[in-house]
């Protein structure tokens, strides 16, 4: 088939007017993030379509698919009728599994299995991305995991295919790299590839006779070039997508904090380029507002209010995750889950934009975040 290049969609720039801040939408304690997460991953519990009935507590029959899945996004607190998008469930299931690492509650566990079990058996035609390849792995090593193996095959199934695709996993993210180019010329790009890097570092230490390490800095590699050598400079980090518009006009600027986090994973994953990590921190920090937030585009200007709760979760787990927890990380790690808890919405957990639109990936990421937040302050 046509290779598709769509490992994580971001949710683009402006899509939504932004959700007010403030104890109207606050959980409670904003910095109760223990609160925060729990809400956050019963949200998405109750939004699955589960395969389990009556696991999401929508009644049994229900209308949903249940193909263990999230609708993309959704004005209601239900799954629709609709199929779950393929290549978005282990970016939302992340947050389920952050929560679940803190709190092992069995139902949590059970809307995880849901998740792999449908990744494992719709196959790697439907299933593509790099966050299903972390997921299947991470959950895979879950102690409660019944079968490691099935969820560990099903990885490699899906890193077989892009194979067969593309060739090798260089021809995947030069793919991704210039199909991403002809309409995001943007931070995108490396945030899209960047799980592939993370994936093949997961891939190498359960299968190390995979090459996969070689894998992870050769697409590392591509990240480099592009963003920093100057080959081509489609996310050109320091230079032309080092700005913002206050009408999101220029595309160039998109996803520039997305980006950035893209470049740090990479890097520190694969062990490569990490003289890069401490200018790539600065700049990531520099684009948080002092609320805690992070812009979608560079910076945290005084004129513009681009507050992006994907940007602001990706930024959080480059703190917990790829970054030295110094104070001033961990500083910036407590106000980013601090901002993302006190926007989220008191009556159903999620994060829900002013026109009533809820995106389940994003309420994904950021209940992953905020559990960071936990795991990193109490």
């Amino acid at each position: 088939g046509t290779p598709v290049a769509t490992p994580v969609d971001g949710q683009p720039a402006g899509d939504h007017p932004a959700a007010p801040v403030g104890a109207a939408k606050a959980l409670g304690d904003p910095t109760d993030f223990q609160a925060s997460f729990v809400a956050g991953a019963e949200y998405l519990r109750t939004m699955q379509a589960d395969i389990t009935e009556d696991n999401a507590g929508n009644g049994d029959p229900d209308d949903d698919p249940e193909d263990g899945g999230w609708d993309w996004e959704s004005t209601v607190f239900e799954h629709s009728a609709s199929a779950s998008p393929p290549n978005t469930y282990g970016a939302t299931a992340r947050g389920l599994l952050e929560a679940y690492l803190l709190d092992p509650r069995t139902e949590w566990f059970t809307a995880l299995k849901d998740a792999a079990d449908y990744i494992v058996t719709a196959g790697p035609t439907s299933i593509r991305s790099a966050s299903d390849v972390v997921y299947l792995l991470k959950f895979a090593d879950l102690p409660a995991c019944p079968s490691p193996a099935t969820y560990q095959a099903g990885a490699q199934a899906i890193w077989d295919r892009h194979i067969g695709v593309y060739g090798t996993m260089v021809g995947l993210a030069e793919y991704i790299r210039d199909a991403r180019a002809g309409s995001y010329p943007n931070g995108i790009i490396p945030w899209d590839i960047s799980g592939w890097v993370e994936a093949a570092m997961l891939m190498d230490a359960v299968f190390p006779a995979g090459g996969h390490a070689a894998e992870a800095a050769a697409m590392a590699e591509i990240i480099y070039d592009d963003s920093l050598d100057g080959t081509p400079t489609y996310f050109d980090v320091y230079g032309r997508c080092q700005g913002y518009t206050t009408d999101y006009s220029n595309v160039d600027y998109w996803w520039y904090t997305l980006g950035v986090h893209g470049i740090i994973r990479a890097f520190e994953t694969a062990g490569v380029h990490t003289a890069e990590l401490p200018a790539l921190e600065a700049t990531l920090l520099a684009c948080q507002y002092a609320d805690g937030s992070f812009s979608n585009q560079y910076g945290a200007p005084t004129d513009m209010n681009d507050r992006d709760w994907q940007s602001t979760a990706y930024a959080a787990m480059s703190l917990y995750e790829s970054l030295a927890p110094s104070a001033t990380n961990l500083d910036a790690l407590h106000r980013a889950a601090t901002y993302l808890a006190g926007s989220q919405d008191v009556a159903s957990g999620g994060w829900v934009y002013s026109d009533g639109v809820h995106n389940l990936e994003v309420g994904g990421e950021s209940t992953a975040a905020v559990a960071m937040g936990w795991a990193a302050a109490g």
